[in-house]
């Protein structure tokens, strides 16, 4: 027999509509210590919409020589769909910095951001089926969300644009030579 543990589909649909704006951060330059020092600071306010979804996760599979027992869940758009299924609104913070052959920069993404699935608008599949030489049944119907397996209910409530730290630098060796290396941090888990 072979089982199907740890198969899983994550699928989304998502947009965003943003707008930006930088303002200058005035930098003494009688007493800047590199040649053409600039500075900026930048904000992103974020609109952000989910369109579709799919999470589906196994659930005790196998494969055996003469016949396949499905157990594989879903979580999907229930059958008054809409367009939307759950929206929010975030901000990220930027600064930039550049004097003499360096550039360096920051962003904190998602300083906040408030996008969650709208539960309402989803529902489940239970994905269970029975194979073999005799006979083949299966369900696909839709029911309730909160029919769905606690761990993909998890899955949905944990999914969330999570704040992320990133930062960059550029040197400029010569004028057709520029080295650069980033970072990035984030706070883990699953993201939207």
């Amino acid at each position: 027999d072979a089982t199907l543990t740890g198969t899983s589909v994550r699928a989304r649909v998502m947009s965003s509509a943003a707008m930006s704006f930088a303002l200058p951060i005035p930098i003494n330059l009688t007493a800047g210590v590199l040649s053409n020092e600039r500075a900026a600071i930048g904000l992103t306010a974020k609109y952000v919409m989910g369109h579709a979804l799919l999470i589906a996760q196994d659930d005790g599979s196998v494969l055996g020589t003469n016949d396949f027992e499905m157990r594989f869940p879903m979580i999907v758009p229930d059958s008054n769909y809409a367009g939307s299924l759950g929206n929010g609104m975030g901000a990220d913070l930027s600064l930039a910095w550049s004097g003499g052959p360096w550039r360096v920069g920051m962003l904190a993404e998602n300083v906040f951001n408030t996008f969650k699935w709208d539960t309402t608008t989803l529902a489940a599949i239970s994905g269970t089926g029975t194979f073999n030489a005799d006979s083949n049944s299966v369900e696909f119907d839709q029911v309730a969300y909160a029919e769905a397996p606690a761990f993909l209910r998890e899955i949905v409530a944990n999914q969330a644009y999570k704040p992320a730290f990133t930062v960059g630098a550029a040197f400029n060796v010569m004028e057709s030579l520029t080295l650069t290396a980033d970072m990035k941090m984030s706070t883990g888990g699953d993201e939207a």
